[in-house]
This record gives structure tokens, C-alpha cells and sequence, in this order.
């Protein structure tokens, strides 16, 4: 099981390949990470991770060396199915999750709007919600 940890994987399909290797025939993979396609997300990738730590702590108080770099080479359900794929593993589920836009609470009016689209958006659109949920399982042919 893994949370927030796909994001940082420079190589995820060295990853979801050891995966494969070390699961039994029962075993499953679970994970839950970053939706690429959410404002955070896009936001991040396009900010230089070495201005990261800071701008987490300022935005949420976390210590700025709780802040590790992010790759998203493994963010976005298209992509997770071809790296499952890849590796000779299968996707038991995938589901796009939403959640309330804590990120924003540093600013009350940035925090307003960000519950406005999560209204307005993320509930209607899938593929914009902030999270991805994730079942894998090894296939027995590869």
C-alpha cells in the first residue's frame, strides 16, 4: 500500500515492475496519489521543486523538510493503466476521489473559490478531482 508516493517516482515503471515481481498471485497493490489533472498538482509541476519545501510551509506550516521533489510520471488513470500494463499487472479498480481544496486555507477568499470549484467542477468532472484511488493485482502471463 502506498499514499502520496507515485508522484515522487522519477522511474515508476522500475516500481510497478517490482511490484509484479515480489506480489503472490493473491497479493494487491493499493494506492491512493495525486491527480495530475487537479490545480495542485498542475500547479506544482509547473513551479521548480526546489522552491517546494517553501512555498508548502508558507501555504500549510509543514517543515520544509517534509517536502520531497515530484516527477507525476505516474498521475493520471491513462497513464497508471499503461504502466500496470506494462509491468503485467491489472487494474482492479481506478476512481477519481474529491476532496475539500485544503491547500487554499492559507487565504480565505483563495480557499472560497476553491470550494467553488470543487462544486462546480470536481463533482461534475472526474477527471478533475484531486485524487486517484488505485487496486492492482499481478497478472499470471507476462
Amino acid at each position: 500500500m502506498c499514499r502520496s508516493v507515485l508522484e515522487h517516482l522519477k522511474h515508476p515503471e522500475i516500481v510497478f515492475s517490482e511490484v509484479r515481481r515480489v506480489l503472490t498471485s493473491e497479493g494487491r497493490m493499493l494506492f491512493l496519489t495525486p491527480n495530475w489533472w487537479d490545480y495542485v498538482s498542475l500547479g506544482s509541476s509547473l513551479i521548480p521543486n526546489r522552491l517546494h519545501p517553501r512555498l508548502v510551509k508558507l501555504m500549510t506550516g509543514r517543515l520544509e523538510n517534509n517536502t520531497f521533489p515530484t516527477f507525476y510520471q505516474a498521475n493520471t488513470t491513462l497513464r497508471l493503466r499503461f504502466l500496470a500494463n506494462q509491468a503485467g499487472l491489472e487494474v482492479v479498480s481506478l476512481e477519481t476521489l474529491r476532496e475539500h481544496p485544503h491547500y487554499l486555507q492559507f487565504n480565505s477568499l483563495a480557499y472560497s473559490l476553491g470550494l467553488v470549484y470543487e462544486q462546480l467542477l470536481q463533482r461534475r468532472v472526474k477527471q478533475l478531482r484531486p485524487w486517484i484511488l488505485g487496486v492492482l493485482r499481478r497478472t499470471e502471463e507476462v
